[in-house]
């Protein structure tokens, strides 16, 4: 595995794992009307344009196992970690731990301070282990439809 910096031409990869995990992964903690919610919050190509200037602008990279993006990340330049996804059948082998480590080393660098995220119900185990805690659990809404997240944060460097 390799981790690299993001590509235009991973795009498309990116959008069918973040949908097949969140389909097969997150589907464990939230029910079908919200994972349908989750998914289709935009059509693809609204997805695929969004996501691509943002990826450019956030610090992104990319897990990449022989041309298979399998992971991805992604953090703005105030440290909000916006996404972080593994592919539904790479989970549990070190991959997010490898794609947060790269995260925080830029954080170092840029002098952030405190990366923050929202993480979902299926993803809060992970966030503890990595030394993130808890700011508050929420309900947001997404296509009308509420859904639990917690909001967390970890100092840079801890």
């Amino acid at each position: 595995m390799k981790i690299r910096e993001y590509e235009t031409k991973d795009i498309d990869q990116i959008i069918e794992l973040f949908e097949q995990t969140v389909r097969s992964i997150n589907r464990r903690d939230y029910s079908y009307t919200q994972v349908d919610a989750w998914v289709n919050s935009t059509t693809k190509e609204t997805k695929s344009s969004t996501w691509n200037q943002e990826f450019k602008t956030n610090f992104t990279y990319v897990a990449d196992i022989e041309g298979k993006v399998v992971g991805f990340i992604d953090m703005t330049t105030s440290g909000y970690l916006d996404r972080l996804y593994i592919h539904h059948q790479f989970q549990g082998m070190g991959i997010a731990s490898s794609l947060l480590e790269k995260i925080e080393a830029d954080a170092y660098k840029q002098s952030i301070k405190v990366i923050t995220t929202k993480a979902s119900i299926s993803a809060r185990p992970f966030f503890d282990k990595q030394n993130f805690h808890l700011i508050t659990k929420q309900i947001v809404e997404i296509r009308g439809v509420q859904m639990t997240n917690y909001q967390m944060e970890k100092k840079v460097g801890q």
